[in-house]
């Protein structure tokens, strides 16, 4: 991400709500959001969309958030993307943070702790 351009937050959810509650908090913020279902389609659209954050539900299909993360993770183009998840399973978590995910945060949560998490992933991102 360049430090003068707006960042692109790409949504990942199978729920509508979610995504439409997300959008419009991060485009308040003046961020750009790419909002989509589908983790299979959105993988390959990767290299147009360029986000600077994604942020994924863990369980959906037709591919689940481990191996999304993986095929990212696997790309070094895209490898240094941070990747947030939010799950209501606490089973995931581990092995999501063991494939690299930026983090893992408890399903339902409040837009303000996914806001800040995606705050924090861009300042790390920028200053790496």
């Amino acid at each position: 991400m360049e430090l003068n351009s707006q960042p692109l937050i790409a949504i990942l959810d199978d729920e509508v709500n979610v995504r439409k509650i997300l959008t419009e908090d991060f485009q308040r913020q003046g961020w750009l959001v790419f909002s989509g279902s589908d983790k299979a389609e959105f993988l390959e659209s990767l290299g147009r969309i360029n986000p600077d954050v994604i942020i994924s539900d863990v369980y959906s299909h037709p591919l689940n958030g481990v191996d999304f993360l993986e095929i990212i993770k696997s790309n070094p183009r895209y490898r240094s993307i941070p990747v947030i998840f939010f799950t209501g399973l606490w089973s995931a978590r581990l092995n999501l943070y063991l494939k690299g995910a930026y983090a893992v945060l408890t399903k339902p949560n409040g837009t303000e702790k996914i806001m800040s998490c995606v705050s924090q992933a861009l300042n790390h991102f920028c200053t790496s």
